[in-house]
């Protein structure tokens, strides 16, 4: 009865697709773009994210874009779609910049309270991945209420930073759930 069972999150072949020439396909002012959302699906084993369409309507600079969508994931109700939310509600979305280090996003505290490891692991892999939607290899950095973060909730699960992709599917590999 291991949650998580080690097991990556799944990515749509929408969140990783790649143009003829073999470029990500990152957002660019002015075009129609896939971001995605990632809930928590319950397999009856393991818990594993799973994407859905972001509303989001072309906007002029991807950043609106990146906003919308965290703001869609981290208010998308607790359970959508046979998908549930691990966000805690409350939880606000401070403020979010895109430069050369990657994407940086500072959470309201509400984002570190509640919830045991299961949980605590879901709601980071939620934002994750959600952030990174346009562009898989991004690198994500988070802070709360300006903060950054290093420990997740009681429950003490460390967050190394910059979060990506590729280590957070380690990170549950090598971590086996507690509860």
């Amino acid at each position: 009865s291991d949650v998580y069972k080690r097991q990556a999150p799944t990515q749509s072949a929408r969140a990783d697709r790649t143009k003829q020439d073999g470029a990500k396909d990152k957002a660019e002012p002015g075009q129609n773009h896939r971001a995605e959302i990632f809930l928590l699906e319950d397999t009856g084993q393991t818990l594993k994210l799973t994407a859905r369409p972001a509303e989001v309507t072309p906007q002029t600079e991807p950043i609106r874009a990146l906003q919308a969508t965290i703001e869609q994931v981290i208010n998308a109700p607790n359970s959508a779609q046979g998908a549930s939310n691990a966000i805690p509600k409350g939880t606000k979305l401070l403020a979010v910049t895109i430069d050369r280090d990657g994407i940086k996003l500072n959470l309201s505290k509400e984002f570190a309270q509640g919830g045991g490891t299961a949980s605590m692991t879901g709601r980071l892999g939620q934002i994750l991945y959600t952030a990174t939607s346009l562009d898989p290899t991004a690198r994500v950095w988070l802070a709360i209420e300006g903060k950054p973060l290093t420990v997740l909730g009681g429950e003490g699960v460390d967050v190394a930073q910059p979060l990506t992709r590729a280590e957070f599917a380690n990170q549950l590999s090598r971590n086996p759930r507690d509860e």
